[in-house]
């Protein structure tokens, strides 16, 4: 018993003097107290400014971020209106977008130059160039734009960051790019994987686009043309299971064939367009033709015809007989 008592007091012994002896290993510039927001470019704390505590901040002239909604807010000239939305006007996403208009206001949305419904302005998905059209007594003004596009596109050249935002990160294929102090653009003709990062200053708030760019158009082929006509079917060749065809016949829309081959005759318009929204259009006039099937069919009638021909011939000859 006694012996058991000392052996536990070693043991007791000898952590504390382990404690007392290890080494503590400490992390520079880490605040392991700290719960804010992170800089996700810099991994450090955002400074806690007044305007951090605000709910509404000015961004510019015309324009606040409401930190509890998310929103970008635009004050309607000339009256008491406000018009908000999810992206700064000017801004290119690959997210839903929303957009809250008042009823009063004459409002026209366009997406690529067509008008959206109103109902669809609470979350709008589809891609597209978007533009809010205000319309007064006698005039229209463009009044904010934004950008929806695919994680895969083709439709940006150029990356351009809203007004009142400066840019913070480029990459290209996991590649950081070098850019001058007060750029505002970033060149995207090359082909590859982006991810770019800006912020506005005012509001202490970063943003980011990652998007891969492919400007190639599919490469198809069309077997049966010369000249714009065809005489036969027309066989499409090279379309991918992601593309999307888009046949127009005589001005109407019409379903292709799962072998990709038409028809039948007609002036057709074809556009191929890619995941990334890279299309190519192919026009052409298929005349009448006659397939194996119609070769069979008017060989038979010809036989038939022949056949009658000669019934009435006989009938006659014997008419005269008598």
């Amino acid at each position: 018993m006694l012996l058991s008592r000392l052996f536990s007091a070693g043991i007791v012994l000898l952590l504390s003097v382990s404690v007392f002896f290890m080494p503590v290993y400490a992390v520079n510039d880490v605040d392991i107290d700290y719960e804010g927001e992170i800089d996700p470019y810099s991994g450090e704390p955002v400074d806690s400014s007044s305007s951090a505590s605000e709910q509404t901040v000015t961004v510019m002239t015309g324009v606040s971020y409401d930190r509890k909604s998310y929103m970008f807010v635009y004050s309607v000239p000339g009256t008491d209106d406000v018009i908000s939305c999810s992206v700064a006007s000017g801004m290119v996403t690959t997210e839903a977008v929303s957009l809250s208009v008042p009823s009063d206001l004459t409002a026209t949305l366009y997406k690529n130059g067509e008008i959206v419904d109103k109902t669809d302005f609470t979350r709008i998905k589809k891609e597209g160039a978007y533009a809010l059209v205000l319309s007064g007594d006698e005039s229209k003004s463009q009044f904010l734009t934004f950008t929806i596009v695919p994680s895969k596109t083709g439709a940006l050249s150029v990356f351009q960051v809203p007004s009142g935002f400066s840019l913070v990160n480029v990459m290209f294929d996991d590649e950081k790019q070098k850019y001058s102090a007060g750029a505002n653009t970033v060149d995207m003709q090359k082909e590859g994987e982006y991810s770019i990062g800006y912020r506005c200053p005012s509001i202490e708030v970063n943003f980011s686009l990652s998007v891969t760019i492919d400007h190639t158009p599919p490469e198809v082929t069309y077997e049966g043309i010369k000249n714009g006509i065809a005489k036969n079917p027309v066989s499409i060749k090279g379309i991918e299971k992601s593309d999307t065809v888009k046949v127009m016949r005589d001005g109407e829309e019409m379903n292709i064939s799962k072998d990709n081959v038409i028809r039948s005759p007609g002036k057709y318009v074809v556009t191929v367009t890619d995941d990334a929204g890279n299309s190519v259009t192919e026009k052409f006039e298929i005349k009448f033709y006659l397939n194996e099937q119609g070769w069979v069919f008017g060989l038979l009638i010809l036989a038939i015809i022949a056949m009658a021909v000669i019934y009435m011939i006989m009938s006659k000859k014997k008419l005269r007989v008598r």
